[in-house]
């Protein structure tokens, strides 16, 4: 599976989110991820909310959110939203490997599919469903 980068003043990073990570962002967020997919997805992801997931998400370095929304800008916030896209793909996909355990799997998910995934779940999705 190829591993989802993100580059960062320069430096490559890998975004491979565990369980406490992923618990961390919807605590910070305050909402699940799938309402975080669908806001990234609508391109309603905020600088700050898009610097809160990416630091939760990168495991071999510790990054503050203060860093990666200076970053951000510097970097290209398009190569940020495109690396939160592929994350997001596989998360929802399964072909994610968590933090220790790398898997040999990829998938992708179209708009549609991840639309319709999040319809599933309408008591988290109903105040960002069109």
């Amino acid at each position: 599976m190829d591993d989802v980068k993100i580059y960062l003043d320069g430096n490559s990073y890998v975004l491979r989110p565990g369980f406490e990570k992923l618990s961390s962002i919807e605590q910070k967020l305050g909402v699940g991820l799938i309402v975080v997919a669908q806001k990234l997805s609508e391109g309603m992801l905020t600088l700050e909310e898009t610097a809160i997931v990416i630091a939760e998400c990168i495991t071999e370095h510790s990054i503050s959110v203060e860093m990666v929304k200076k970053s951000l800008i510097s970097s290209g916030l398009a190569q940020a939203l495109e690396a939160l896209s592929w994350l997001f793909a596989k998360l929802f996909g399964g072909a994610m490997a968590c933090e220790d355990e790398p898997r040999q799997r990829s998938v992708s998910i179209t708009r549609n599919q991840l639309n319709e995934l999040m319809y599933k779940f309408p008591d988290t999705t109903e105040e960002y469903i069109p």
